[in-house]
């Protein structure tokens, strides 16, 4: 897949362009039906897919007291529309300037000046540019004097339930992983950098890997069984969100994993992980003797846990 940024220059000239335009935070159910008709129409004209889609998120930079906590990084949103067969990515830096961009201008201007839009494909209540006056009225209106196609897909509901990136978000953040697994078509995953940490999995016979995250929607405390990706690899482990209270009496919190059947140094490097279940609440223990029973507990539950998951697969 492609991957360029509306201020290239030169921009790529792609043939056709079938074109959808958007956030995309999660890549959910919703998203991917619209992006398999970007394709569909793709195929019909010859031409070549393109999600156009902002970087950073546009409350980043117009509200960023009330930014949304974001599901996926800009690198694992393309990731999974890259998964989907899109031929070209489009990265719009949004700017403070940028945000003063009109709808009829972007338009005009970069859909169909730069890119040669041939066909736009939208879901439902949908809007863009300053002041959010750009909408399908808008595309309808401008497609006849620029020769465009423009559909509107209908929402995805799942029992009566229209599937966005803010209810996701929101099951997310109050643990309920079964439900945003459900909306999102996968397994829920955060992306961080490991950094350094005090080191006192390792003394406890349980070595552990700080994860500083780099996106916010992170599910509540607890402990979790998960798959970790790192170094190309994927492992089984137990992974430790909250306060380490029986150790730690400071207020900080931490995202810690331990790896299962690991043994390699992976301070700075990128991990992924991924929620299969939670095993239990995070809690004080009498002594340290007893957490090192607790984890001991932890990680054969976990072990089986995704043993018995990845033959499902």
């Amino acid at each position: 897949m492609l991957i360029f940024s509306n201020l290239d220059n030169p921009l790529p000239q792609l043939k056709n362009a079938c074109v959808t335009l958007g956030v995309f935070d999660g890549v959910h159910l919703g998203h991917q039906k619209i992006i398999r008709r970007v394709l569909e129409k793709a195929r019909k004209y010859g031409g070549e897919s393109c999600v156009v889609t902002f970087d950073p998120h546009p409350r980043e930079v117009l509200s960023p007291h009330d930014a949304p906590n974001l599901l996926t990084t800009t690198d694992k949103k393309a990731q999974l529309i890259e998964q989907l067969g899109i031929d070209a990515l489009c990265l719009v830096r949004f700017t403070p300037e940028f945000a003063n961009t009109e709808a009829r201008a972007f338009v005009e201007d970069f859909l169909v000046g730069s890119l040669r839009m041939r066909a736009i494909i939208e879901g439902y209540n949908w809007v863009f540019g300053k002041g959010r006056k750009g909408n399908i009225a808008l595309l309808d209106e401008l497609s006849r004097k620029y020769q465009y196609e423009v559909e509107q897909v209908e929402p995805v509901e799942i029992e009566g339930q229209p599937i966005s990136s803010t209810l996701i978000r929101e099951l997310v953040l109050c643990g309920d992983l079964q439900a945003s697994e459900k909306y999102l078509g996968r397994k829920y995953s955060i992306t961080g950098d490991i950094v350094g940490g005090a080191r006192l999995g390792r003394e406890m016979g349980f070595p552990t890997a700080n994860i500083e995250p780099r996106h916010e929607a992170i599910p509540p405390d607890g402990i979790y069984a998960v798959w970790v990706n790192v170094l190309d690899v994927c492992k089984p482990g137990t992974l430790n969100i909250g306060f380490r209270p029986t150790v730690s009496n400071e207020r900080k919190r931490t995202i810690e994993v331990h790896i299962m059947d690991f043994y390699h140094d992976i301070y700075n490097e990128k991990v992924e992980v991924t929620f299969v279940a939670k095993l239990r609440d995070e809690r004080k223990f009498p002594s340290v003797d007893a957490l090192v029973e607790q984890i001991k507990k932890d990680v054969e539950k976990a072990r089986n846990i995704l043993v018995e998951q990845s033959k499902s697969v």
